[in-house]
């Protein structure tokens, strides 16, 4: 069996959030969009989810990974720990543990390596790197995600995000991630 696999393209960041609000799910069981171009302060939280015990995941997505996407998440944390009482008005009807600590994940085709750098010297958060690919596996796009290893928090790794996976009603598919 002969199976045909091309590199797609994503330029538009619009383009880009609606498959990722889209694929969520694929990527972590129960995972939810809340909202989608959240306003967090004096930032935009591209996807607003909850897990599935209760804690907001912040979600930044880029079609170029840039310093911005990390300045934007440590604003977005920031103002979601000091005010947990507005996000509980904001969305009564889900049960958010504004007590715990806010997952950050920043999502692109590529981080480099100063970004890698930056990254891993902030342990005290909750961040996850994804690297995504946007593919035609026999004419049905498919969004891949592939945690970036040596960039996953222990929270992430007991998650088991630690593989990859395929979106869009596809199998998932497990595959050693890449080394740094």
């Amino acid at each position: 069996m002969t199976v045909s696999i091309r590199a797609l393209s994503v330029t538009n960041p619009q383009e880009l959030e609606s498959l990722v609000a889209a694929a969520l799910e694929s990527f972590e069981p129960g995972l939810t969009v809340l909202d989608r171009r959240f306003v967090a302060g004096a930032t935009v939280v591209d996807l607003l989810a909850i897990d599935a015990h209760s804690r907001l995941a912040l979600w930044f997505l880029s079609v170029q990974a840039d310093g911005l996407m990390l300045l934007r998440a440590m604003e977005a944390y920031g103002w979601c720990r000091e005010n947990g009482a507005l996000l509980l008005r904001l969305f009564p009807a889900r049960r958010i543990d504004v007590a715990a600590v806010p997952r950050l994940s920043l999502l692109a085709p590529r981080f480099p390596d100063h970004f890698r750098t930056t990254v891993r010297y902030m342990t005290s958060l909750n961040l996850t790197c994804v690297e995504y690919r946007y593919l035609d596996v026999d004419g049905s796009p498919t969004l891949f995600f592939d945690p970036v290893e040596g960039l996953l928090p222990p929270q992430a790794v007991a998650r088991g995000l630690e593989g990859a996976h395929f979106a869009t009603g596809m199998p998932t598919i497990s595959i050693t991630p890449h080394t740094m």
